[in-house]
């Protein structure tokens, strides 16, 4: 079969409030025309490179920053065929649903398999499913291996019985 093509991952980190400085419009315009110029003429003809960076902003200036990305994608500079920009969707709050589907992977955690059932609600009680707050948590637990630790100091996620209307599903 046909052999997948190698993608080298670039990431630039994360600007915006407590992360790096703040990048103005002139210099995410300026390190997106690097990408789309340079980047290029690194890959081989079947090699791939996914430039990321990394934007703390506010929701409220989500929608317009997703704008602006829309009208940079028409610009013929960067609407290259070895060139494509994107915005990502907003991160929004983290679900048990969302961190459960995280951590049974154990490409991404060392989180030991009895605490699926509960640590997940456990870690969403604690910082009310806050993004950034929720990888710090793993971040900490993972970096010292210290899942019995965190496991241990998370309080316990409520019971909820509540009563749901009984539906008809046919």
């Amino acid at each position: 079969g046909a052999q997948a093509a190698p993608v080298h991952f670039l990431d630039w980190g994360t600007y915006g409030s407590g992360y790096h400085p703040s990048l103005r419009t002139a210099h995410l315009e300026s390190w997106l025309t690097f990408c789309c110029d340079h980047l290029a003429q690194a890959c081989t003809g079947r090699s791939r490179i996914v430039s990321y960076v990394a934007l703390g902003i506010g929701e409220s200036l989500h929608e317009e920053f997703r704008a602006r990305v829309e009208r940079w994608r028409e610009r013929p500079a960067f609407r290259q065929p070895h060139f494509d920009l994107l915005a990502l969707p907003a991160l929004g709050r983290v679900s048990a649903n969302d961190l459960v589907r995280f951590l049974e992977d154990e490409d991404n955690t060392s989180c030991p398999r009895e605490y699926l059932r509960d640590i997940p609600d456990r870690i969403i009680q604690k910082t009310g499913g806050d993004f950034e707050e929720t990888v710090q948590l793993l971040e900490n637990a993972e970096r010292g291996m210290m899942w019995p630790e965190l496991y241990e100091t998370l309080p316990k996620a409520p019971v909820n019985l509540t009563q749901e209307e009984d539906i008809l599903l046919e």
